[in-house]
């Protein structure tokens, strides 16, 4: 019984992990997906995401999100770096919406 349990707690965390740092994932995008994937988030998030997203744009000195997302993943540290613009509620709804943009996210309706 411990050992069953022990199982599913690890599968738990696991999956906990790689869900909560869907994010992090589009450091590893490339150019065209980027853009494509970032133009999807900006459908799902609030406005006062979309407008801090903006300020992020404008603050490191880019024309588009895209840039601005390469900017915060040179660092190493996405997270650290969007706690410059983004409240962590902020940073939880372009988790979600990078999470429900991602095609290679299976979405259950296929």
């Amino acid at each position: 019984m411990n050992a069953v349990f022990a199982c599913c707690l690890l599968f738990l965390v696991v999956f906990v992990a790689a869900a909560s740092a869907h994010h992090l994932e589009l450091c590893k995008k490339n150019d065209e997906v980027l853009a494509r994937e970032l133009d999807c988030i900006e459908n799902f998030i609030p406005p006062v995401t979309n407008a801090a997203f903006d300020t992020a744009v404008q603050a490191l000195g880019c024309t588009d999100r895209s840039c601005a997302m390469r900017k915060m993943c040179e660092g190493g540290d996405l997270e650290k770096a969007m706690s410059q613009f983004f409240t962590p509620e902020q940073i939880g709804h372009v988790h979600d919406a990078a999470t429900a943009c991602d095609p290679d996210v299976p979405h259950g309706h296929e």
